[in-house]
């Protein structure tokens, strides 16, 4: 049977959810419906980000909490999944130094679980064997700038308003949302949002350890690259901006190892509205669709990628729900999800063939503080990630 997992802000967690961990839904592949999603894992708090091997034998969670089993750090869970009911049992647990790990990714060899700490300002990375078992840290690399969230000590007010989070103040904090590898596992990009930047690094699939090689700067003040999505030609990707509210284009050159960025485009119009802030992303493995969440607006945006260098606006739909911190693509890629975070939901919308044009389908299906969704279909195991975190 197929399953949609969902993960949540908690009760109890960092950022005031309402959520209770991990949840399953039945999920039909010929029409996109979830059934009614069930608790499969009530441990860890905060369990924000999830990522699912090419296998479908287990499932990574990433626990963007301040600290994990008592001590100060983050936390990355690892769950056998049940084909039949989409239940989970943990196989192992890691405690890392740095707090906030707000986004996991596997590397192409699924050796390497690649945890990136937002507000804790590192990327870690955690040997992972075939069995969900996982390893020791092989590398950790900070940012320039100041973490949020030490790894030690405590953050410092002004606060975000029902949170202990730091309001983050742009050039002086570092904020890594994202971290994912090229289509030939050579390179591994970074983007920080509160910096502006996106770092380049060699990654040695052998021993796990990226080493910095180049850093660009967005040529936008304040535009604020929170996360990545590779395009299939595996030349180009793109980030999607969260305080520009913009989707900007780059160009990897794996010869002279440099990120080149292309442009942007604007996802709403030019308007003086603090509340609007771009999440999600998603790119279609066409190759000339991208789709973007933008949050405050609560509208789901369409990109063109005729030009893969050149992305245009298409149009934008409501998001059906407040706060659509994620987007993912179903794994035929003819249905988008949207997580609605402050709605409680997670809403569906299919994909007109050729155009692209998303269009709601079904009713919402009720989550509390939903955040990221993947998918585990029997037929064919696979991971659907979007990059898309807190």
């Amino acid at each position: 049977m197929s399953h949609a997992f969902v993960g949540t802000n908690t009760v109890g967690g960092s950022f005031g959810g309402r959520g209770g961990g991990i949840y399953a839904a039945p999920f039909d592949p010929a029409t996109g419906a979830l059934g009614r999603p069930a608790l499969v894992a009530d441990r860890p708090d905060d369990p924000t980000w999830l990522t699912i091997s090419r296998t479908g034998r287990f499932l990574l969670a990433a626990c963007h909490t301040r600290s994990y089993r008592g001590a100060p750090g983050g936390g990355l869970v690892s769950y056998a999944i049940d084909d039949a009911t989409g239940s989970l049992t943990e196989i192992d647990d890691i405690r890392l130094r740095f707090p906030h790990v707000a986004h996991v990714a596997l590397d192409r060899t699924e050796r390497y679980a690649l945890c990136t700490s937002s507000l804790g300002g590192a990327l870690t990375a955690v040997e992972l064997a075939d069995s969900g078992e996982l390893g020791g840290v092989t590398r950790i690399e900070t940012f320039r700038g100041r973490p949020a969230v030490p790894p030690e000590g405590e953050p410092q007010p002004p606060f975000y308003p029902g949170t202990d989070i730091p309001v983050i103040r742009e050039g002086v904090h570092t904020q890594p949302h994202c971290a994912m590898v090229d289509a030939g596992n050579e390179f591994l990009v970074a983007c920080d949002l509160a910096q502006n930047t996106v770092s380049l690094f060699r990654f040695d699939a052998r021993s796990g350890v990226p080493d910095l090689v180049h850093v660009v700067r967005h040529p936008q003040p304040h535009a604020g690259p929170r996360l990545l999505a590779p395009h299939p030609d595996g030349i180009h990707f793109y980030s999607v901006d969260e305080p520009g509210v913009s989707v900007t284009a780059y160009e990897l050159d794996a010869r002279a190892a440099r990120v080149r960025i292309l442009g942007s485009v604007p996802l709403v119009p030019r308007a003086p509205d603090v509340g609007r802030r771009a999440s999600g992303i998603a790119v279609h493995p066409s190759g000339t669709h991208l789709y973007a969440s933008v949050r405050g607006h609560d509208h789901i945006v369409h990109v063109g990628l005729d030009d893969p260098a050149d992305p245009r606006l298409r149009g934008a739909v409501p998001a059906g729900g407040s706060s659509a911190r994620t987007i993912a693509l179903s794994p035929d890629s003819r249905f988008l999800y949207a997580a609605n975070t402050g709605s409680d939901s997670v809403t569906c919308f299919s994909l007109e063939t050729g155009t692209g044009t998303p269009t709601p389908v079904h009713a919402p299906v009720r989550v509390p503080s939903p955040t990221h969704v993947v998918f585990r279909t029997g037929a064919t195991p696979r991971e659907v990630d979007h990059h898309e975190s807190r």
